[in-house]
């Protein structure tokens, strides 16, 4: 997406053509992805004896396009995450820098901000005790899985085992937000640092493009138009990215169905 300004000074969304691949929304090729995903699942999830008459070819061809199932939502999301840390540090210094908020209007949009956060925290909470997902399952009887061999047990990879994040006390999480260095913050990819840092960062620089206005001077336009490009960048990039999404949700849909 991208904005221009209209009439009314006011900024106006126009679609980007990388939001639309082939020219159709990215919505409709998610769906088309799954719907494609579902039933190439389920053969990949059949008898695996079912392969056993095929060539040696046309087997190792399966494989490697199994291992592609595999390989490529990790890259794609790997990506993604990429991209996401400088894309909210210059997300957040372009908004600051380049909008005059003052006073009550920054702390009413702070309040909005904060009450929306509650209000979906309370929805999801709520949800989740209300429906209790995982309440019931046998996790041991998944792991004992008997019955024929199928065909994603013969040829796929096993996936790796991850082990449960440890449980942290309030301090910790506290003391965890703010980073020990910058560049720690963003070789970890941890957002609500890279937030905590953005802020000050972001107010430090409104105060000194308001002094350098009252002065007459304009080097924080470089600044700023630093900013604002590279952001703008960074967001081209992210839909090039984003529009390879329907196919990491055809490889990941598809080895879950197996």
């Amino acid at each position: 997406m991208a904005s221009i300004d209209n009439d009314d000074g006011m900024p106006e969304l126009v679609d980007e053509p990388e939001s639309r691949p082939g020219g159709l929304p990215l919505y409709v090729w998610v769906i088309g992805a799954v719907v494609l995903a579902v039933p190439t699942g389920l053969a990949l999830g059949s008898n695996a004896s079912t392969i056993a008459s095929w060539p040696s070819w046309s087997v190792e061809i399966l494989r490697g396009a199994i291992n592609a199932l595999n390989l490529i939502p990790g890259l794609i999301i790997r990506g993604l995450s990429a991209l996401a840390a400088p894309l909210v540090v210059l997300a957040i210094l372009s908004a600051i820098v380049t909008n005059e908020v003052r006073g009550r209007q920054g702390l009413r949009m702070m309040l909005y901000y904060l009450v929306n956060t509650i209000v979906a925290m309370v929805i999801g909470l709520g949800f989740s005790n209300l429906i209790q997902p995982g309440v019931g399952t046998d996790l041991a009887g998944i792991e004992k899985r008997t019955g024929p061999e199928r065909i994603i047990d013969r040829l796929a990879p096993p996936a790796p085992k991850k082990a449960l994040p440890e449980r942290k006390d309030v301090a910790t999480i506290l003391t965890e937000l703010v980073p020990k260095s910058v560049g720690e913050a963003f070789a970890s990819n941890n957002l609500a640092q890279l937030v905590l840092l953005a802020l000050p960062l972001g107010i430090g620089l409104a105060q000194i493009r308001d002094a350098q206005k009252k002065r007459g001077e304009t080097s924080y336009q470089a600044l700023v138009d630093v900013l604002t490009v590279g952001f703008e960048l960074l967001m081209k990039v992210l839909l090039w990215v984003v529009a390879l999404v329907p196919i990491a949700v055809f490889g990941v849909v598809a080895m879950s169905v197996a």
